[in-house]
């Protein structure tokens, strides 16, 4: 997500010295070229969540509304988890039930954002293709899981790679990162929970008079 985000931001520095010329469709044509997926790039330049697919050589993508009631919170461990060393522990082959209940999982979390109806995000974020295999190399994962839960969330899951772990929550509920900050200080990896709203907007280029 960061170096997608990284990758994002010097395209557009340069297509601003050069003029602006780039849409933002071709800059995700760059970016994706440079990052090798759509994945973060698509969110960085529109903003919000996306879903993309590579087609015939190009890229579709499609935002997906995001309601202005959901928000996230953040378990953020002081140690680090490289993603050379996160993918190491995947799969070369996953079966077939694991591969049916993630596609399950991705209709139930688009209808969620959609609808504003939240309540079935938990099995939806129930993933069975890389959670499994990376949360060994995260200690305390399932505690901090189970933390966001007893605390309110929505659903909660790795984020990314690791080691950061995410939740969606009410925008409302103000206490909810205390709560989870509570229950999460005895753990060690020393956590730090924070409240998070989403970027809706994407990349753009400011300019300083």
């Amino acid at each position: 997500g960061s170096s997608a985000a990284c990758s994002v931001g010097g395209i557009l520095i340069a297509d601003t010295v050069l003029g602006s010329k780039l849409s933002k469709d071709e800059v995700l044509e760059i970016a994706t070229e440079l990052e090798g997926h759509p994945d973060n790039a698509a969110p960085a330049i529109f903003g919000g969540a996306c879903v993309s697919a590579k087609h015939s050589g190009k890229i579709l993508t499609r935002p997906i509304p995001i309601h202005e009631d959901l928000a996230l919170c953040l378990a953020i461990p002081s140690f680090t988890l490289s993603t050379k060393k996160a993918r190491g522990v995947l799969p070369s082959q996953i079966s077939v039930a694991d591969a049916i209940s993630n596609i399950s999982g991705m209709g139930l979390l688009i209808s969620a954002f959609y609808s504003g109806d939240y309540s079935s995000l938990r099995v939806a974020l129930n993933d069975r293709l890389h959670q499994p295999y990376r949360k060994n190399l995260i200690a305390h994962f399932d505690d901090v899981i189970r933390a966001f839960y007893d605390s309110g969330a929505y659903g909660a899951c790795l984020s990314g790679a690791g080691p950061t772990i995410l939740a969606f929550v009410d925008k409302a509920d103000e206490q909810l990162a205390a709560r989870v900050a509570q229950k999460t200080k005895a753990f060690s990896g020393n956590w730090n929970i924070l409240s998070s709203d989403f970027d809706r907007r994407g990349a753009f280029v400011e300019k300083l008079s």
